[in-house]
């Protein structure tokens, strides 16, 4: 790569930004189907309660695992973790009478497992959302059978995995991370650092960095390369600011366009 700084005017900015703001409506990237699985994970609250049971630790371990192995066996890089839950209108005990709340708090509860141990695990931290709680349609009233499959089978706790699968990167590519925008790769990175070749946990990482180079993906690249090739501009982001404002592998538009109009950039 040449090591001069371009000087590239105020139209050329704008191109850049059109590039990538309109890539969903004009679709220069490879659109592949969505993937997703689902873990289920009701079985392991004990009745009425809300944290992870210990008897059930085995189980949770054995959930999780299957999670990792989806994940890790799709070679997912963009993943979200939707959480959903579900309670039947068996009448609960105090504090959790309101209806819908048993099932909320067990959803928090397994988001904020999965968000402790998957980040060592898959080597990147995955965006987890909790949705709102579905209720059943099953009447019950005092006297009636709680455990019955009627309103146990509307009482659920279960993790979708989800990636919007757009353009993919070449698995050997291991020394750059994908940065998405709107579920689609805009640019590789990398930092040297003495400590780590990886930085899919850049903004997480406390140890000494240079400034990162955010290298801009040509449009029409289904299968992104960590080649220069592939790039069509890359600017030097100072490492203090993609600390303090972007910490995982997804980028806002407001942050992409701050580093198209106010970084130093290179042509390759």
């Amino acid at each position: 790569m040449i090591s001069q700084a371009w000087k590239i005017t105020n139209e050329e900015k704008t191109r850049i930004l059109r590039l990538h703001e309109n890539a969903t409506k004009n679709h220069y990237l490879t659109e592949q189907s969505q993937t997703n699985n689902v873990v289920d994970f009701g079985s392991v609250f004990p009745s009425g309660e809300y944290v992870l049971g210990s008897n059930f630790s085995n189980e949770v371990n054995n959930k999780v695992q299957d999670i990792v192995r989806f994940i890790k066996g799709k070679n997912l890089k963009n993943v979200t973790i939707e959480i959903e839950s579900g309670e039947s209108r068996v009448t609960n005990q105090t504090p959790f009478t309101t209806p819908g709340s048993l099932a909320e708090a067990r959803a928090n509860s397994l988001k904020s497992y999965l968000e402790s141990v998957l980040p060592r695990l898959i080597n990147f931290k995955p965006s987890i959302v909790v949705k709102e709680p579905v209720i059943g349609n099953t009447p019950y009233k005092i006297g009636d059978n709680k455990d019955d499959p009627r309103y146990t089978r509307e009482q659920f706790v279960r993790a979708n995995i989800i990636s919007n699968v757009v353009n993919d990167i070449e698995q050997s590519s291991s020394v750059m991370e994908p940065i998405y925008l709107n579920k689609r790769i805009v640019a590789l990175i990398n930092t040297k650092s003495r400590d780590s070749k990886s930085v899919a946990s850049t903004g997480n990482l406390d140890i000494p960095r240079t400034d990162l180079d955010f290298n801009v993906v040509k449009k029409d690249t289904p299968i992104v390369k960590n080649d220069s090739s592939n790039f069509e501009i890359t600017y030097k982001v100072p490492w203090q600011w993609w600390n303090e404002n972007v910490t995982t592998n997804e980028i806002s538009q407001d942050n992409y366009n701050h580093i198209i109009n106010n970084f130093p950039s290179t042509k390759p």
